[in-house]
């Protein structure tokens, strides 16, 4: 990432790698990523360093503090690559290229705790903003009680209807958030990410997660919107929500 965390739908920004090189490419010096006992595709680490690589490229380097970051529900540093801050288009694991699907499909797994995408509707003239059809997530969302579906209209930054460079209006897509029928607390320990936050220093963001513990998860479809200027304030309670891991979050306060 290379701005603040605002949403996982934000527009694209270049996803040109940083550099080429190699030494990733010999893992006795780079070691593939583990999390949970699992290894994390394009991602490799060593040190206070975390890399997301593919090929000979470097996409993007973290550096996170020494002392080792909780692992919260539902974060995940796969979660970053449908980040708005900096993006990658590769094949996921799931072997999905459909955005909008991967996120649903990851809510629902457990594997990110909330997400923002799009969904389209039937319409004779399709804008294809979004290849996920909305009568297929409400059908999947349904299946999972546990969670709610939030739709709004597609707008844009003034709160004026989508138009294309024609001038037509896009009326064929809404905007969907999908949360756990819980709060922040509930959902994850929140507290033991806050005491991590305070003891590397972010007394602050500590607080602003220690707070935002009561909020119910799919209240923060408007925080999260894809045109939203901005989301909460807190980097911790962002990344929190959206799945991305404290370490990841924190190395954006600290370098």
């Amino acid at each position: 990432m290379t701005m603040p965390i605002v949403s996982n739908t934000q527009p694209r920004e270049s996803v040109t790698a940083f550099f080429p090189h190699e030494s990733h490419l010999d893992a006795t010096r780079w070691p593939q990523l583990t999390e949970r006992g699992r290894l994390v595709r394009g991602w490799v680490s060593r040190g206070q360093q975390v890399k997301a690589v593919s090929g000979r490229w470097t996409h993007h380097t973290y550096i996170t503090p020494t002392l080792a970051a909780p692992t919260p529900t539902g974060s995940s540093w796969s979660n970053l690559d449908l980040c708005g801050g900096w993006r990658r288009d590769w094949m996921c694991p799931e072997g999905l290229t459909n955005e909008d699907w991967v996120i649903l499909h990851r809510v629902v797994s457990g594997d990110k705790l909330c997400g923002a995408f799009l969904a389209r509707t039937p319409s004779d003239s399709p804008s294809n903003f979004s290849r996920l059809d909305l009568a297929t997530v409400r059908t999947i969302v349904d299946a999972h009680v546990d969670f709610q579906l939030v739709e709004t209209p597609f707008l844009n930054r003034d709160g004026q209807p989508w138009t294309l460079q024609d001038g037509t209006v896009v009326t064929d897509v809404v905007r969907c958030w999908i949360a756990p029928r819980a709060t922040l607390g509930s959902a994850c320990d929140v507290d033991e990410v806050a005491r991590w936050y305070e003891a590397i220093g972010l007394e602050g963001e500590a607080d602003a997660l220690v707070d935002a513990a009561s909020t119910y998860l799919p209240d923060l479809a408007n925080r999260f919107d894809a045109q939203a200027p901005a989301g909460p304030a807190s980097f911790a309670i962002t990344g929190l929500v959206l799945g991305y891991p404290p370490g990841s979050t924190a190395s954006l306060n600290l370098w």
